[in-house]
């Protein structure tokens, strides 16, 4: 009797290893595609709130009344530390203060180097950068808010003149 050997299609081992390898580069690739999706949503939301910021305290110091009804004997605040931003209601003697919100960044996102006092002065909006007394002078800040692996940066402008914010974001390849 003559036996037959009938060959089986089946992949080798070293095909299997390839398409195993292969699969493993795309997973690592799309992990890593995964995190930077999530950095820039926690990322844009960290600028979104902080220019909410901006635009209430503007808001505020626009206003006729104080938001409990009374006239407006205060000044409000805005005070961008490393880590936070707080907007505060001070009495126009300062001996009074109130604080209306404060925003904690994420942990690895910061806002310059330095702390500033941005204020604001109902009922016309006056603004002054750096001291309530204006003695400063100055026109413009340049704020800046990063991710601390330097992929993200968004660069806040605000200038006495209107007290708008101007919000520039800038992506490090």
């Amino acid at each position: 009797m003559h036996a037959s050997f009938k060959r089986h299609a089946a992949f080798t081992f070293i095909e299997v290893i390839i398409v195993v390898i292969i699969m493993a580069i795309l997973s690592i690739s799309m992990a890593v595609a995964f995190q930077n999706v999530q950095l820039k949503v926690r990322f844009d939301k960290n600028v979104s709130r902080i220019t909410e910021l901006f635009q209430q305290a503007r808001t505020l110091s626009l206003s006729t009344l104080m938001i409990d009804g009374t006239d407006p004997t205060y000044y409000y605040a805005l005070n961008l530390g490393t880590s936070s931003v707080t907007l505060i209601a001070y009495a126009a003697d300062t001996s009074v203060t109130q604080t209306l919100e404060t925003f904690t960044y994420d942990s690895d996102m910061y806002l310059n180097d330095l702390a500033i006092g941005i204020y604001y002065f109902p009922p016309s909006g006056e603004i002054c950068i750096g001291a309530a007394s204006c003695a400063s002078g100055a026109t413009e800040a340049e704020i800046t808010f990063a991710d601390r692996s330097g992929t993200y940066s968004t660069q806040f402008t605000i200038t006495t003149a209107g007290g708008y914010v101007d919000v520039e974001t800038t992506v490090t390849p």
